[in-house]
């Protein structure tokens, strides 16, 4: 089974897709098999879950190939090569945008194409400790937010700004709750809230009462409100209601 979806919001500037195969490990064909890989334009993160060996080949004259290990990186390629492997595969791995290659390996696109690359090299003994981490994990779903996971981590902030924020500001007028805000940046509500604020000043609350004002305030919305219009009517009742509670508290004299 192959499962094949977009990433998290906070990945999608850098990440394209991600995808998992789950066949059975123990599989293994009668005869090794080959297969043509087309170019895709785009570099390839994949941590393979099985141990048969997977050997690539020049499509010019190449008779040894080149054995390819456990954790990979493929670069772009500008023509096909040839992949000989003898198991169904088992494994994760990430279709990557442009521009991701030095943020997550820390060396640029042209020096990982037309080839693969061992992310041990790139990465260090981190490769082998995700490789494990994904071994231990038994779907393929989990295993591609064990990924996700990873990535996050590695991506610096945008502009000083948190990926996860970063991915939502443009699209705070859309959502309706600060829940939503908080699904579509994939990471927890504690999390969001607090980077939302370190980020903007504000609480998310606040901050969606303020992108739904001007959009729903026209004649048509006095007319028939709106759920945004009825939350600023329940803000400013709550704001009157604490300034008269703070008014009469005040030690000071009233004229």
């Amino acid at each position: 089974m192959l499962l094949k979806r977009l990433p998290i919001p906070v990945l999608r500037a850098f990440v394209a897709l991600v995808w998992a195969s789950d066949s059975p490990m123990a599989a293994t064909y009668e005869r090794p098999t080959r297969e043509h890989m087309l170019p895709s334009g785009m570099m390839h993160l994949v941590f393979r879950l099985t141990d048969c060996p997977l050997h690539i080949f020049d499509p010019h004259d190449d008779l040894h190939g080149q054995s390819v290990g456990s954790a990979l990186v493929g670069g772009v390629r500008s023509r096909y090569y040839v992949r000989e492997s003898s198991a169904p595969s088992c494994s994760v791995g990430a279709v990557l945008r442009p521009g991701a290659g030095p943020l997550l390996f820390g060396v640029t696109a042209d020096q990982l194409a037309e080839r693969h690359t061992a992310l041990e090299d790139l990465w260090g003994s981190s490769a082998r400790s995700v490789r494990e981490r994904l071994l231990e994990v038994e779907n393929a779903e989990h295993r591609l937010v064990v990924l996700e996971s990873e990535l996050a981590a590695r991506l610096p902030r945008v502009r000083s700004l948190h990926p996860a924020i970063a991915s939502v500001i443009d699209v705070m007028p859309t959502l309706h709750s600060v829940e939503a805000a908080v699904r579509h940046s994939g990471i927890s509500h504690r999390q969001f809230i607090a980077q939302f604020r370190r980020a903007v000043g504000l609480a998310p609350k606040t901050y969606l009462g303020f992108c739904g004002f001007s959009a729903h305030c026209s004649p048509s919305e006095r007319a028939s409100p709106s759920p945004w219009r009825r939350w600023l009517r329940r803000q400013a009742t709550a704001i009157r209601r604490t300034s008269i509670a703070i008014f009469w508290r005040s030690p000071v004299s009233h004229p």
